[in-house]
Parts: C-alpha cells; structure tokens; sequence
C-alpha cells in the first residue's frame, strides 16, 4: 500500500464497494454524504479547498484517508463521500460531525464530541460511550433516550439507542464508540426532493394529493395537498405538471391517452381517427389520433429487490434487459427499484439505451422487506405523475407480497384498498408481471397478492401478466409489448376555451363491436 501526499483539491473514485477510512489524530473531522461517485476532502477553512498535508493510500480492502501533522494549516478536515459508500471516522480529541442519508458508518472518538444530522426514520443509531456526554442534545419530538448499563462494579455505559427496526428493514446504520465526549447531539436530516432514495412512508402524501384531486373534481373543497416533490432531471421536453391531462396553454390543446381492446380483453390495433367519438361536456370535438407507432412511450419499470428475491438477482437483470429491449428509439424508460425497504430511481426516463444498460450492471442488491404497494405509488409519482395526457406505463415486477399480507416488519402504510382506490386517480397504466415463484411461501400468500395486484391493474387500464419466476419472463414480454401498442394519444383543441379551472368530463367511444376503452374520464381546464 503506497501513500500519496496530497497538496491540491482532492477528488478519489470512490467504489461503493470499497469501505474509506478517515483518520485525523489532530484535529476535527466533518463528514458529509452527497450525490456523486468521488471522495472530495481538503482542510477546513480553506477558500480554495486546499488538500495539503491529507496522505491517501488505497489497498484492495480500503481507501485510507489520513490528516498528517498540521503546520500552519488547519488540523481540521472535511470529507464528502458519495452516497451508499460505507466508512469509518477515527479522532482522538477531535469533535466529529455526520450529515447526510450514510450508509454504514462507524466512529471511534476518545475525547471529542458526535453530532449527527441523519434522516431518523431509516438509520439505526447505536452510540456508546465510557462516561455520560456532558450534553446531550436530540430533537424534542422524538424519544431518543441514554441509557446507562452496569458492566461491572463501578463501571457502567452510557448508550444512545435508535429502536423499532431491524437491520434488514434500514437503509443505514451509524456505530459510535465514544470514550469520553463533552456533546452528543442528534438531528433529524430531510432527505432532499432531488436525491434518488424515498422512504416507503412518505407514499402517505402521494396519497392526500391523488384523492385531494378526486375531491376537487367531485367539487368539494379540500385541504390544500402536500406539495409535490419535484421531478427528477431526465431528457424529458418540457411538460406539464398536471395530472389529469397534458395541457399546453399557449396552443389550448388536450392530449389524452386511450387503450382499446375487444370484447375478449384482446388489443384492438389500427384504429384511425374515424374510428373515435370524443365528446367534451357531451360536445362533440375534432380530435386528431396519433398512430401508436409513431407516439412515442413513457415506460417506468419498477423491480422488486426485497430480500426475497435474492437469489434471483442475475435473472432480474436479464430480464430488464429484455424490457428495455421492446421499446423504440423515441421511447423513454426509467429504471426503479424496491430495496432496502424503500423506493430506488436508478435511472430517470431517458432514451439513451446505454445509460439503462449500464446502470442494470450496477443494481442494489436485493435486501429489506416489501413494502410494495407504497414503492408502486412512489414509482407512479416520481415522472409519470406529472406527465398526464401521454402514453405512460409502469410494469412492475415481483410476486407481489407486500409486508402486509406476510406480516413482516416495514409493511406498507397503504392498504391494497387504498392503493386500489388511489391509482383511480393515476394517469398510467400498471402492468403487473406477477411471479408465481412467491408460491413457495405458502399461507396463501401468493393467491392474496394475484387478486391484489389485478384489481390495480384493472382499476388503471393495465393488465397482469404471470410468469414462473423471473427466469421465465419471455414469453409474457410480446403480450406486453402488444398490450402497449392498443395505447392511442388522441389530441384535440376544445371548443371551449375558457379555461377557467373547472372540471370537464371527457367521453371517448370507439365506432367498433365489442370495443371496451379504458381513458380518464376528463381533466382540469387550467
């Protein structure tokens, strides 16, 4: 192991892989946890962010980090490390502070003091120390209490515990072993609206907005809903952020999805405009149909990587390659996950087939519960939501066992009924491929979650699709592709262009016998 000496800014590659080690025996150690794939540290105070003085030296097992003996710089330091990368702090008198959504962090610390500022809600904490902290400072809403343990006549530990979950339900842990620290302080960090990690939980204001929009058309009047977390970046064109219809206000024109099939359930493909009748508040209007070959698809495909399907890891990859591979040049696909107990965007929705093909590569491995029928609201409401009116899809895939029906720690907070009755207010449509490998639990398990996930797909003009396992995906993949085609985008400017807010019911008919359409049934006019 080779040591470098560093006198400039400092950028390493960071494998997530590989755990870092940062030392600083002199001195203060500041650690933040950003979005990237480099380590950045340099000494504290610096305007141009001046590494001197801090060595590197890289083995297979490690990337050390260490503050050598300060001259007249700073003996502090501040690292960043990119997010999911594991690491540990080491100081002797130093104080040391965490922020950010760690992964796994462990600290030593002799004298100094801990301050962390780590989203609560998915990070165990395990913090000990020698004596009792001289101040102990956590947030006042939550019941965080030291706790003292004897270890032996006059020896005792002074212990700063996070309950309630299991280290396979967390998305990260902090261990602290503290000798004697002056201030142990806790915070609760909100994990920001960009960051591509969501808790399971916060599918609860996904919720008071889709049905805050069901009361408003209804026409009551509502608490206002939780604002809408921003969308990812992605190259998307410019849409709109309702999400009932894509409304264009500087040409007046609605675009709405519609899919078509026979009275066997069989995709009707080919239709021309002649073929609709769209009527707007029972006006007749002059639409325009998009032939589904050439308008292009929003694809959004969520997998479940619960701990559950581990041993299916390779297959799932395989498979998602194969999905990809159905959708056209003009075509955008986002890649999800579930894992960890909470919701993953690996890629937002994109073209470029060679980002999604090497992000595949790199997929979280599988672990943590299943709070699936959150992740599919969270999946639904990070791009599709705001992009009403086109041709948007979820496929997800999974034997749909949510933590609910199994009874397993970090369920849901989303009954099915609830989510059922929520995707009602969904402009995509969901395409279960339920895995019938969830058989092997037993309990009846697998039949609760099949009837489960078709009333979703059912409720949202999607269709459920089964497979053995995921090994066994093939042959559903060109009744997928066929299911996706029967999607047309009809466009039309209303007669009516006093837009002025109010809900306007939108009726759509296909001149076909036996024909069943599945379509919103009308938008906003704003």
């Amino acid at each position: 192991m080779r040591a470098r000496v560093l006198c400039a800014p400092l950028l390493v590659a960071a494998a997530a892989a590989q755990p870092l080690e940062i030392v600083n025996l002199h001195g203060d150690i500041h650690v933040e946890v950003v979005l990237g794939n480099r380590v950045q540290m340099w000494r504290s105070g610096s305007q141009s962010r001046d590494s001197q003085g801090i060595a590197v030296s890289r083995s297979p097992a490690r990337l050390l980090v260490q503050a050598l003996s300060p001259e007249d710089e700073s003996p502090h330091i501040e690292v960043r490390v990119p997010l999911a990368v594991p690491f540990t702090v080491t100081t002797d008198a130093g104080d040391i502070s965490i922020v950010g959504m760690v992964k796994r962090a462990d600290v030593q610390s002799a004298r100094g003091s801990l301050s962390l500022a780590v989203p609560l809600d998915v990070t165990i904490l395990n913090l000990e120390s020698s004596q009792r902290p001289e101040d102990v400072d956590t947030p006042p809403e939550r019941t965080l209490p030291l706790l003292s343990y004897a270890l032996g006549r006059n020896l005792r530990s002074w212990r700063l515990t996070q309950k309630g979950r299991s280290h396979g339900l967390s998305y990260g842990v902090v261990d602290a072993q503290l000798h004697a620290p002056p201030v142990l302080r806790v915070r609760n960090w909100e994990i920001p609206p960009e960051w591509p990690l969501r808790p399971h939980t916060e599918s609860r204001d996904v919720v008071a907005r889709l049905l805050a929009q069901s009361e408003r058309r209804r026409g009551a009047r509502p608490a206002a809903p939780p604002e809408r977390r921003p969308a990812p970046p992605s190259d998307a064109r410019s849409h709109s952020g309702s999400s009932e219809s894509l409304f264009r206000s500087e040409v007046r024109m609605v675009s709405m999805s519609v899919a078509v099939s026979d009275s066997g359930g069989r995709p009707m493909l080919g239709l021309g405009k002649n073929s609709f009748v769209v009527e707007e508040q029972g006006r007749r209007q002059d639409i325009r149909v998009a032939d589904p070959e050439e308008s292009p698809f929003n694809l959004a495909v969520l997998l479940d990587l619960s701990g559950s399907t581990a041993r299916d890891l390779e297959h799932m990859r395989q498979a998602t390659r194969r999905l990809i591979d159905l959708a056209r040049p003009h075509d955008r696909v986002a890649l999800y996950a579930m894992a960890e107990g909470m919701f993953h965007r690996l890629t937002p929705l994109t073209s470029d087939r060679e980002v999604l093909i090497e992000r595949l590569r790199k997929l979280p491995y599988p672990i943590g519960g299943s709070p699936l029928w959150d992740t599919i609201l969270l999946a639904y409401d990070d791009e599709l939501a705001a992009l009403a009116g086109e041709r948007n899809a979820l496929v997800v895939i999974s034997d749909g066992i949510d933590n609910r029906i199994s009874g397993h720690d970090a369920p849901s907070v989303l009954s099915a009924s609830r989510l059922v009755q929520t995707a009602g207010e969904m402009d995509a449509r969901i395409y279960p491929i339920f895995l019938l490998s969830g058989e092997r639990f037993g309990r009846n398990w697998s039949n609760r979650a099949r009837k489960r996930m078709e009333s979703l797909a059912q409720k949202t003009g999607g269709k459920l699709f089964t497979a053995r396992s995921v090994a066994d995906i093939d042959p559903v993949l060109p009744h997928l592709a066929q299911e996706m085609r029967s999607v047309y985008e009809i466009a039309y400017y209303p007669a009516d262009q006093e837009f002025d807010g109010s809900w306007r019911r939108v009726t759509i008919k296909v001149d076909a016998p036996g024909a069943r359409v599945r379509a919103r049934p009308g938008y906003f006019a704003e």
